[in-house]
């Protein structure tokens, strides 16, 4: 029963880890716009400027899938095992903490105590180890951002625009804008 109240919970953490990364990609989908709009030489090459705006998009739009495969992975990771040897979980601490919850109740009512009290520790133990899953998740999901997305488009964006623009048929990537003719 612990195991499958756990796995319902992380299961939980799958569609805001999912939406993070569909954030992540949206900003930088705004930032990509907003620089490729704003830089002044590329107004003198209009042409030239529409094509790095659509491969730098392409270029992260490639990189969302993996991203998003690798938070999916995470999440299976943490569904996959509970780690109940965690040194942040500890099953006699949830005891403890629920020890301290029954004082004020009466002896008559024993026979439902105990499967309440049951209830009881299997909520507890449920409320200690899980926050140990959501601090992994939310340390884990802008680091595979970080890693599967930006750090990879910065290692390698510039030799991408390279090869597309040179594998471009448009020869007319240089003509300039009729205002500077």
């Amino acid at each position: 029963i612990f195991e499958k109240l756990v796995n319902e919970q992380i299961e939980k953490l799958r569609n805001p880890s999912m939406e993070c990364v569909q954030n992540s990609h949206d900003e930088m989908e705004n930032v990509i716009s907003k620089d490729v709009q704003d830089h002044e030489k590329l107004d003198r090459f209009p042409i030239l400027g529409k094509k790095i705006h659509f491969h730098l998009k392409q270029f992260l739009k490639d990189r969302l899938p993996i991203a998003k495969e690798q938070v999916n992975e995470l999440i299976n990771i943490e569904l996959s095992c509970i780690n109940t040897n965690h040194p942040d979980f500890s099953i006699e601490n949830a005891i403890k903490l629920n020890k301290g919850s029954e004082n004020g109740k009466t002896a008559n009512l024993l026979l439902n105590l105990k499967t309440e009290k049951n209830a009881e520790i299997l909520f507890c133990l449920v409320e200690n180890y899980f926050p140990i899953v959501k601090q992994t998740v939310q340390d884990q999901v802008p680091k595979i951002i970080m890693y599967k997305v930006i750090n990879h488009m910065k290692n390698n964006i510039q030799n991408e625009l390279l090869n597309n623009l040179l594998n471009e048929t448009d020869v007319n990537l240089l003509q300039e804008s009729e205002e500077n003719e």
